[in-house]
């Protein structure tokens, strides 16, 4: 192939590569013959380029491939050419392969994006610029400016400038845009939090409320719970260690009610044998007197006879009597609530000890806001009687008139109390502190039996109530009972 015939096929190759990447300007370069130049193409018209510039042939020596920007006068209207370089392999041969855009109005206008407009200097020179020829500055109005230097390769004192100018307006509604995505994404994040921090918050609070919960159960008495199990981290551990401590207060208490009642019945034991011992005492001297008399014929035989069976029969009723009371505490069944109203309870019980015979008034301040509550009203007018029937007596032993006031209120935090206050005697601080008075058989009065408070106490915590006692001696006394609305 002759030198013609080969400049034909190495221009033809330029034309088809120029014209299909758009190029405006394109030189082939064998590598391999120290640079020599296969063809070149000024406009994508296939004018014909000058030589290979300096600047391409210090890269082609210095084996550098990379962007360059090179002021070379493509045609003879003297424009500028960006260029980039592209290595290619031609068989065996190295090829070179330069090719660029012109840089006028087409690339500037390939620069702009919507809302924006591109200026291009050389120096101080505009070379082209997508504004208004009457907006043509350095800081057009109405716009903000960046300006982005570029560096000639073959020409270090000189500068190629690229000025970017967005529009007040664009820059202003992307800002907005951009204001409103982050309000957006902050919002969304914030929800995603609160509702991050609501489940996890849920997922703690939720077992804390339940062990809160069983918590409040068993101070009111309730062993039998059932908490669900399964998970595997401290909430879990927590509710097992509650679990544990609530089996472990059942069988405590279950140990202590067994020792309180061995320690109840022994106490009942001696209390009874003490009272059974007085009446056996007086009953044995009543016949040892009658035996003595009549082994000395005494003539007084059928008077201490008589004054000797007639102590018997009394002390034996009086141990009748204390069998009955003895055999009735011990039968004393668990209470059977029922929705009932304690005013009338309290009513009822206060209408049979107002006319007594002490001549102690008897006086009635109920609550008439008090609702129905779990009780059982037979045991109940038990505690009232006893109670009123211990305040009267009490009143009888100090000098001045009786007087028995019988309360009921609410709380105001889920108990209903009775109060029964009097002007009598009083009580010893000790017997109330160590709750004496409530042990069966201990009494200060004469002619008692002692169960009375003891049978109080049994009815009032089988309803899961409690009593409270003040007592100041030699003024009075006031018993409060307080009572669940709801029995548990």
């Amino acid at each position: 192939m002759n030198t013609t015939d080969a400049q034909r096929r190495w221009s033809s190759t330029a034309h088809s590569i120029a014209n299909a990447f758009d190029l405006d300007a394109l030189w082939l370069i064998r590598v391999s013959e120290a640079g020599r130049l296969l063809a070149s193409l000024a406009t994508s018209h296939a004018a014909p380029a000058a030589p290979i510039p300096d600047a391409i042939r210090a890269f082609v020596n210095a084996e550098k491939i990379g962007p360059l920007i090179i002021r070379e006068r493509l045609t003879r209207s003297g424009s500028y050419a960006l260029a980039d370089l592209i290595e290619a392999a031609v068989q065996i041969d190295g090829l070179l392969i330069v090719g660029g855009k012109k840089i006028g109005f087409g690339y500037a206008a390939m620069l702009r994006s919507p809302g924006t407009e591109v200026t291009i200097r050389d120096a101080m020179k505009v070379i082209t610029s997508t504004l208004d020829p009457n907006q043509i500055d350095d800081n057009p109005p109405g716009y903000r400016t960046k300006e982005v230097p570029l560096k000639y390769s073959n020409d270090s004192n000189r500068e190629l400038t690229i000025a970017v100018h967005v529009s007040e307006v664009q820059f202003k509604a992307q800002q907005k845009s951009l204001l409103t995505s982050i309000a957006w994404v902050s919002g969304i994040a914030g929800l995603l939090a609160f509702l991050l921090g609501a489940l996890i918050a849920r997922r703690i609070s939720a077992p804390v409320q339940m062990l809160a919960d069983a918590t409040r159960q068993i101070a009111k008495g309730s062993r039998d719970l059932e908490l669900p199990e399964g998970r595997n981290d401290e909430i879990g551990e927590l509710v097992s260690a509650f679990k544990d401590m609530t089996s472990q207060l059942g069988e405590s208490e279950r140990r202590l009610r067994r020792v309180e009642r061995v320690a109840a019945w022994q106490e009942i034991a001696r209390e009874l044998a003490h009272e059974i011992k007085n009446p056996l005492t007086s009953i044995q001297m009543s016949i040892e007197n009658v035996r003595r008399v009549r082994g000395r014929h005494d003539e007084r035989f059928e008077e201490v006879f008589e004054e000797s069976t007639r102590t018997v029969m009394d002390e034996v009723q009086r141990l009748k009597g204390l069998v009955t009371e003895f055999s009735e505490f011990a039968r004393l069944p668990k209470p059977n609530p029922e929705p009932t109203q304690l005013n009338d309870v309290v009513h009822q019980a206060v209408v049979l000890y107002r006319d007594n015979s002490e001549g102690v008034v008897l006086v009635e301040n109920l609550d008439d806001s008090l609702v129905e509550q779990a009780l059982d009203p037979e045991r109940m007018t038990q505690v009232i009687q006893n109670l009123i029937k211990n305040a009267i007596q009490s009143t009888t032993v100090v000098d001045r008139p009786g007087r028995v006031e019988v309360t009921t209120e609410s709380s105001g935090d889920g108990f209903v109390q009775l109060i029964i206050k009097d002007n009598g005697c009083g009580i010893a601080k000790d017997d109330i502190d160590t709750e004496r008075i409530f042990v069966p058989y201990f009494t200060n009065k004469s002619g008692g039996t002692g169960l009375g408070l003891a049978v109080v106490h049994r009815i009032v915590a089988g309803h899961n109530g409690r009593i409270i006692v003040n007592s100041t001696q030699g003024q009075g006394t006031q018993f409060t009972v307080r009572l669940p609305i709801e029995l548990t």
